[in-house]
């Protein structure tokens, strides 16, 4: 397909966790748990007996109809196996969980998604959390529980969380005489949507002023996406209170980056199964953000001291993007213009502080497609 679209959505950072918990270690193997491959679980054996109860019309164990394979040292199972087997209530008689931990400093567990065997078609039908060492996180509520008809098991523990380890409490599977099966544990959440996925798409590329057309100032790059929701994963996000603030959302033509962006608003049609995102460019989310106030230096005789045009760019942008200048030369420029620093007034933004510095020195202001702020001459 020629101009072929492809729009992918980071709703939620994988951070890199270890997990540890009750887990046979002799057939679990966690390779992959935490990756972004796709795993098939398997029906295996465990020694434990099986049959069918016609009074609730289900699989008790496991049966030995020839759908199952043994566990050895060479054949083990792709993710992490329990060490009890469910009892005729579903619950375990000793406790079975996994506990999850950030493995890099200053990163949180915001989220968590629980993969289960669709292969075994078991899952965990009822969930705590709890914090498995003491802390000053309150985002854990370890008599909540809570109640899952999913594979996939996805919780928010908020966006603001400071959670570097949690523990995860199975306390009712499935099926009868069953250990748990874990296939994966991450805590992002990456989508991507090819043609068949994507319904529609509109965004700007508005780099340059023209001869005919001369205009200096800032250029918010933005985008829409109209995605259809065939899984109903969007949805899933939404009502667990997973679609976060700045998700940021990438477009591919023919593979080749197109343009960044940060979801600014979204909207769901129900009727059809569709999600639209309205999305602007990494600088422009944060344009209309009041700066707070400004610092004047003053010399002996308290007269403000010009600051250099690349003072005030630092000061409206600095930190939230990468900055990009056309030239060397042009760099060099701003940084010996000098103007007075009272042009900033009070309850300015950034879109307002950034403008007037392309009107004193004729620039344009624009994201390139990685999102980086470029800065060039407007003529």
């Amino acid at each position: 397909m020629i101009n072929e679209p492809k729009v992918v959505i980071e709703y939620l950072v994988n951070y890199d966790i270890e997990v540890t918990g009750t887990i046979d270690e002799s057939i679990s193997k966690p390779t992959n748990l935490t990756g972004d491959d796709s795993l098939i679980g398997k029906k295996g054996f465990h020694l434990n007996g099986g049959y069918y109860d016609e009074t609730k019309s289900e699989d008790v164990g496991t049966l030995m109809n020839g759908t199952y394979t043994f566990y050895d040292e060479n054949k083990m199972y792709n993710g992490l196996v329990g060490t009890a087997m469910s009892n005729e209530n579903y619950t375990f008689d000793t406790e079975q969980y996994l506990t999850v931990s950030v493995t890099q400093p200053n990163t949180y567990i915001k989220s968590l998604f629980i993969y289960f065997d669709t292969t075994a078609g078991e899952i965990a039908k009822k969930i705590s959390f709890s914090n498995p060492v003491p802390t000053d996180a309150t985002n854990v509520n370890p008599a909540t529980i809570y109640t899952n008809n999913k594979y996939i098991f996805m919780h928010s523990f908020g966006e603001n969380s400071t959670l570097t380890s949690v523990r995860v409490n199975f306390l009712e599977w499935s099926k009868r005489n069953a250990t748990v099966k874990v296939l994966k544990i991450k805590t992002g959440y990456t989508a991507v949507y090819d043609p068949f996925t994507i319904r529609d798409i509109y965004y700007t590329r508005d780099k340059f002023s023209d001869t005919e057309n001369l205009k200096f100032g800032v250029t918010i790059q933005e985008a829409t996406f109209q995605i259809n929701d065939y899984d109903g994963m969007i949805m899933d996000l939404y009502n667990s209170d997973l679609i976060f603030k700045n998700v940021q959302v990438n477009l591919y033509i023919d593979n080749a980056l197109e343009g960044s962006y940060i979801i600014d608003s979204k909207e769901s049609n129900n009727t059809i199964d569709y999600w639209s995102f309205d999305c602007k460019d990494f600088a422009g989310i944060r344009m209309s953000d009041t700066l707070p106030a400004l610092n004047i230096d003053v010399d002996s005789n308290k007269v403000p001291i010009p600051k250099p045009l690349t003072y005030f760019i630092d000061y409206a942008i600095g930190g939230i993007v990468n900055i990009i200048y056309e030239s060397d030369e042009l760099k060099n420029e701003l940084d010996t213009t000098m103007v007075n620093v009272p042009f900033v007034r009070s309850g300015s933004t950034r879109e307002n502080v950034l403008t007037m510095v392309c009107q004193i020195a004729l620039l344009r202001m624009y994201s390139d497609t990685q999102g980086n702020l470029r800065i060039e001459r407007g003529l």
